[in-house]
């Protein structure tokens, strides 16, 4: 399945076919110089996967980096040691980075890919559930400065996406958890039927086929609206503001926390700051928030001024004000500005 024509998405159970959507997008009138970033789980599980990419013909040189990938990864330094890579081999703006893994991976792997000769080509092969519905695609990419999680980053589109479905079926149950954060996400914007779709599903087990496409459909019909995220991209942020603050703050106690578990705390509290501002039924907030609590728990208990320094970093503040995305209901959400006391009160208000 392809979804979208520039940039495309590619979503599919035989991975034989990468190869030719690389023949396709990259031509086979040169040869190309190429550097895979790759979680060493994945190296280590789908050899044969692996090998598909790095036997291709036409890279004429292919230079690996395997990562225990996490969010540790994603620093300067890391940045400055993939650029002394492509440097050192003589890469150029026409070359290739592959990103195999997470997350971590893309972010990293897009970023570095975005800013060497003012930008290369990049592909993404997504291969947890979090990434192929979110991180993987769309564009988005950054490192971590300060403890700020994504603080310095840009947006830069792959060359494609290829998604490979048979790489969720080694995850964790903590890994498939975590992506199912991000679908509970786009369920709330998209509509009853998907917010049901995922409270009926097991979120310890690989979600069928149809919810992982219905929400990759969904964030790219948003992002070709708004590609730089001056408006109504910023619904996807829905439950971020605080799941990033809570996310960034694990982090600068040494406590990781993995990023869609935050996304499921930060729903919590928009759940019931959409009852309280914008009259959201009590009713779904509720049956939602049950389900949330039942598979990750209540958010810590933080107090509002700890959390205040990550809240006023959110990339997407502008004017003093905390942005946030809010539910007039479900499928109709709105961009919501808090002045930091409305917000300090409304945060303390907030019984979970």
């Amino acid at each position: 399945m392809r979804i979208g024509n520039k940039n495309p998405i590619y979503i599919e159970q035989d991975f034989s076919t990468f190869q030719k959507y690389l023949r396709y997008h990259l031509g086979t009138h040169r040869d190309i110089n190429c550097l895979i970033l790759m979680d060493a789980l994945v190296n280590d599980k789908y050899l044969e996967e692996i090998n598909l990419i790095t036997k291709y013909s036409h890279f004429k040189h292919l230079e690996n980096i395997s990562y225990k990938a996490n969010e540790n990864i994603k620093t300067i330094n890391e940045i400055i040691n993939i650029w002394n890579i492509l440097d050192k081999n003589n890469f150029n703006k026409n070359d290739l980075i592959i990103c195999i893994g997470g997350g971590t991976i893309s972010d990293l792997g897009g970023f570095a890919a975005a800013t060497f000769k003012r930008g290369m080509h990049f592909i993404n092969i997504p291969t947890t559930l979090l990434s192929m519905v979110d991180a993987g695609i769309g564009g988005k990419n950054g490192i971590n400065f300060n403890n700020n999680k994504n603080e310095i980053g840009t947006y830069y589109l792959p060359l494609f996406s290829f998604i490979y479905t048979d790489f969720l079926n080694t995850l964790s149950e903590i890994d498939i958890l975590s992506g199912y954060g991000e679908l509970m996400k786009y369920g709330l914007l998209i509509n009853k039927e998907s917010v049901n779709e995922v409270i009926n599903s097991d979120p310890l087990k690989v979600p069928q086929i149809r919810l992982i496409k219905k929400s990759i459909q969904y964030k790219h019909h948003i992002i070709n609206i708004d590609p730089l995220e001056k408006n109504r991209r910023k619904i996807l942020n829905l439950g971020h503001t605080l799941g990033h603050a809570l996310e960034s703050y694990q982090l600068s106690q040494n406590l990781p926390t993995p990023h869609g578990i935050c996304v499921a705390w930060g729903l919590q509290y928009s759940l019931k700051f959409s009852e309280t501002v914008l009259n959201f039924s009590p009713y779904w907030s509720q049956k939602v928030i049950d389900w949330l609590q039942k598979w990750y728990g209540k958010p810590p208990v933080i107090d509002f001024d700890e959390l205040l320094n990550y809240l006023i970093h959110d990339k997407k503040n502008l004017d003093e004000k905390i942005s946030f995305i809010l539910l007039y209901e479900i499928g109709k959400p709105k961009i919501h500005k808090f002045a930091i006391e409305e917000m300090r009160m409304l945060y303390n208000s907030i019984v979970l």
